[in-house]
């Protein structure tokens, strides 16, 4: 039998060629071929991994030094498919400016001062968001941010250590900041497999996989402070610190809104207190924005659920196609609030991402959101918890980012990208539950 060691190093050489290579190409469908392929190469790898037969302290270096040599990779050019991290630097530039962020558009003339030629470009033939005197760089440039008020902060750090930089040197920054969330959060899930005496190539599913580098060291998106957070919190709440995970929980939180799915699984111990901590947390962070803005501090966030198409249920792909609207609508606020109400009841208080990963990822089969960085959460959750039957899940987002970009934007594909994840979820649940009463039959037996 073939030593498998050997194989892994030029196995992950190939892999980061293949990133490397398609990360500078150009031309239609790059994306979605960059995203297929080394999905391909990727499952390929962990499962070598998986068969390999190092040493803990070896392979844990092996992963976090796998991790880093992928996000710098991600960091050698700008974001390929988004570009919300213009965003992050214009709401960083506007605090700076002593201007509440939720206040104004970025094309408002109240900040005429700030708009210069780092975010904003003469106009041009091929413009994606045009305004009035050109073009911007930032998206939706007419309505007010989204981003709650820690994501807020994290746009300050970035302008601070960016020394206000516009452009694609602020865009570095940000970069570099995601590159450097991921591989903390890749030390969070080393040290839990290593207390638990679990195997550790899973947390490479996380650490090198094609959604973590892209979306968070290459396009830099915030969501990896979300999981971060989240990461956190859990971890807290296991060590029976309720005030420190209502904290971390409230924080995670008002980076992105999703991680609030997490909070039924952390109220095992002290509940009172985790929620009367996040709720004050969440006071304290959003009062200086109300006193400022007022009622404005919700952004965009009506519009952006229009948009996406919640209100109307056409962003509901699974629940859309058999039921119909609002009917669709109403039976997946009670799926999600069952969930919900099952992940408390049944959240094990040494283990709450067990419960917490269920919640997230029927979330997920409910809303079926069309971006893939929002599944960081899902898959750092199967790597935590060892469901690794949410990974395609995870994966499912992208997929139907990148089809409605760059193929069609029927909703067909959608739909029968994430029936298929939906597909494999259960029968590796169903594989899984056999796998457990056949071990609870051998023991009978014995």
């Amino acid at each position: 039998m073939p030593d498998l060691r050997r194989l892994v190093v030029p196995l992950f050489a190939g892999y980061v060629a293949l990133f490397a290579v398609l990360l500078h190409t150009s031309g239609p469908h790059v994306a979605l071929w960059l995203y297929g392929s080394s999905s391909v190469v990727f499952g390929l790898l962990v499962a070598l991994l998986s068969r390999v037969e190092w040493t803990p302290s070896r392979l844990a270096l092996v992963i976090l030094a796998g991790a880093a040599v992928l996000q710098v990779v991600a960091l050698t050019r700008g974001p390929t498919t988004s570009d919300d991290v213009y965003r992050y630097l214009w709401d960083g530039r506007v605090q700076f400016s002593g201007t509440d962020p939720y206040a104004y558009p970025p094309v408002s003339s109240h900040l005429t001062h700030l708009r210069d030629g780092s975010l904003f470009l003469p106009p041009r033939a091929h413009c994606a968001w045009r305004i009035p005197d050109g073009c911007s760089l930032i998206n939706r440039p007419s309505v007010r941010t989204i981003y709650p008020p820690v994501a807020q902060l994290i746009f300050d750090g970035g302008h601070l250590l960016g020394f206000g930089a516009g452009g694609t040197g602020g865009v570095h920054v940000f970069q570099v900041l995601a590159a450097l969330g991921v591989l903390a959060g890749t030390v969070l899930l080393l040290r839990a497999s290593l207390r638990a005496g679990r195997p550790l190539w899973p947390v490479a599913i996380w650490a090198w996989s094609p959604l973590v580098v892209i979306e968070y060291g290459n396009n830099a998106h915030v969501d990896w402070a979300a999981v971060l957070l989240s990461l956190g919190c859990l971890e807290l709440a296991r060590r029976g610190r309720a005030g420190w995970t209502g904290l971390l929980l409230a924080a995670a939180t008002l980076t992105k809104i999703y991680p609030a799915l997490i909070g039924p699984a952390v109220l095992k111990r002290r509940p009172w207190l985790v929620l009367v901590v996040a709720a004050a947390a969440a006071v304290v962070a959003y009062v200086p924005h109300v006193l400022a803005a007022g009622t404005d501090v919700i952004g965009y966030l009506p519009g952006y659920l229009h948009e996406e198409g919640y209100n109307s249920g056409t962003r509901l792909l699974l629940l859309g196609a058999v039921l119909p609207h609002p009917v669709d609508t109403v039976v997946g606020v009670l799926i999600i609030a069952a969930a919900a109400l099952w992940c408390w009841s049944r959240s094990d208080a040494d283990a709450p991402e067990q419960s917490a990963v269920v919640l997230v990822g029927v979330a997920f089969l409910v809303t079926t959101p069309g971006y893939g960085w929002y599944a960081g959460l899902l898959l750092a959750l199967a790597v935590l918890a060892r469901r690794l039957e949410w990974v395609p899940l995870a994966f499912a987002p992208t997929f139907v980012y990148l089809v409605r970009a760059e193929v069609s934007k029927a909703t067909w594909y959608g739909t029968t990208i994430y029936a298929v994840a939906g597909g494999v979820l259960l029968v590796a649940v169903l594989a899984r539950r056999r796998a457990g009463r056949a071990s609870l039959h051998e023991v009978g037996v014995g």
